[in-house]
């Protein structure tokens, strides 16, 4: 096998993929349908090194060498760079944000190489929760007629929690029908996920609410203790086109009790507690070095750098307005000074593809970008749903 060089890609992209009606009728002018698929793909950064071969140069053309057949091992080691870039999901269905690993051989004389299957990486950002303080929360509960049934007042430990923290409440339920009793209590821990993008008629919604947790509260229903789930259990975040936070759901069994004129009967009431996630407690802040110098995405231009992993360091991330910014006493370069050259530090580059497509045509060309089930399936482009879109409204905040 002749091979020119072996390199590694590292890649973060954001996917939004619905499916919208178009037009009020149920078929196009075409006569083809009138559901289409768009499709937006983002690229955070995209990033590459050269594991072995020859180096790529813009004035002179790369030889190659034959690799025996056997097993071949190519070490490298990636940095990160202190920048918060948003965790790795799979919802609501058609959204996705994913780091995906990719090896490449090219071959001889500008010919066609392999390429590698896609490795998915997990990736967290560290967000921290701020410091324990306890809240309350209070609402009335009211029947189907808007009748004031029960005033609910709980008390939380914390604002914002990280997995496998505990989570502990009171609740308080005061009855405001004399002849109705708190028979059950039941709650969710519930992750939401949201999508959105913008199309031409406005903005596309979808969402998508996971439960992580649920059970019942013991009688006689004055707390709830439990630990935060670990398992897919990411921070609150939001991007471009997608939204992650969580809440507790109560459902609340009223039993009205029998008397002269009405039989016995039971009623539900639901209310919503907010909860923020984090991903690293407030009293482990110290543990995480130059912690305050983590900016959001959006406002950084740094991305993930590969090195040589025999060096005994690695490379030093660049702090923003910090001491060593200071040139101290070297002279600025001369226009014409070929002595004085400064290193720039490579800045990602992000890139928006946008794609759209009938329906049809996608039951033989397929979603890219979505999971196998997905790719030239009726049954896969009916799993991304029905979307909710706002006429005339064209807003990227959420």
């Amino acid at each position: 096998m002749y091979v020119t060089r072996i390199r590694i890609k590292f890649r973060a992209e954001e996917i939004a993929t619905i499916k919208v009606e178009e037009g009020g009728s149920g078929v196009c002018e075409s006569g083809t349908g009138s559901e289409r698929i768009h499709q937006s793909i983002t690229t955070f950064f995209e990033t590459e090194y050269k594991l072995w071969g020859s180096d790529s140069t813009a004035y002179e053309l790369q030889p190659w060498e034959e690799l025996e057949q056997g097993r071949h091992e190519f070490p490298f080691a990636l940095k990160f760079p202190n920048v918060n870039y948003p965790p790795s999901i799979d919802d609501p269905p058609g959204f996705s944000v994913r780091y995906i690993w990719t090896a490449h051989t090219d071959g001889p004389a500008l010919q066609s190489g392999l390429r590698s299957r896609k490795y998915m990486l997990p990736y967290r950002p560290i967000i921290v929760s701020p410091p324990a303080k306890q809240w309350s929360f209070q609402t009335t509960l009211h029947s189907k007629d808007k009748r004031p049934y029960v005033h609910v007042q709980t008390r939380l430990n914390q604002q914002a929690f990280c997995p496998d923290e505990p989570l502990a409440m009171q609740l308080q339920f005061t009855m405001l029908c004399d002849s109705a009793r708190v028979a059950h209590v039941q709650f969710r821990f519930r992750k939401h996920h949201q999508g959105k993008m913008l199309i031409q008629r406005g903005t596309a919604l979808r969402s998508f609410v996971r439960d992580m947790l649920q059970g019942n509260v013991a009688a006689p229903f004055t707390s709830l203790e439990f630990d935060i789930p670990t398992r897919m259990v990411s921070p609150t975040f939001s991007s471009r086109n997608t939204r992650v936070y969580y809440d507790l759901f109560f459902v609340v069994t009223v039993e009205e009790q029998q008397h002269l004129f009405k039989k016995k009967s039971n009623l539900q009431c639901e209310f919503v507690i907010p909860i923020n996630i984090g991903s690293l407690p407030h009293q482990d802040r110290d543990r995480v070095p130059a912690l305050h110098t983590i900016q959001h995405y959006t406002q950084s231009r740094a991305m993930p750098e590969f090195f040589d992993p025999t060096r005994s360091d690695s490379p030093d991330t660049p702090v923003p307005y910090s001491s060593t910014m200071d040139t101290g006493d070297v002279p600025p370069p001369g226009y014409y000074d070929t002595q004085h050259t400064f290193a720039k530090p490579t800045q990602r580059q992000e890139r928006n593809v946008y794609l759209t497509r009938s329906v049809n045509g996608l039951l033989t060309g397929g979603v890219p970008g979505c999971s196998s089930n997905t790719v030239g399936s009726p049954s896969g482009i009916a799993e991304l749903g029905e979307v909710t879109t706002i006429p005339g409204l064209f807003d990227e905040d959420w």
